[in-house]
């Protein structure tokens, strides 16, 4: 288990501690409480990394695929 406190951030995530407490406040992600830490499965992390996960494309690839820009371009 990997733990992550309010006052660090994620290292996998690289997230603000704003960011995690809302997450887990909004039940987004899985975690147990201990006490007062709230700790996370590294598998748990790993899931939410893979179904939030953008896809990125260059202007090539974008318009290779029949997309268009909204400038017409």
């Amino acid at each position: 288990m990997t733990s992550c406190c309010p006052p660090t951030r994620s290292p996998l995530v690289k997230a603000t501690p704003r960011f995690v407490r809302r997450l887990v406040a909004e039940r987004r992600i899985a975690f147990v409480k201990v006490g007062r830490l709230v700790r996370f499965e590294a598998s748990a992390v790993a899931a939410y990394i893979e179904t939030n996960r953008g896809m990125s494309m260059t202007r090539h690839s974008y318009m290779t695929t029949g997309g268009m820009w909204p400038d017409g371009g």
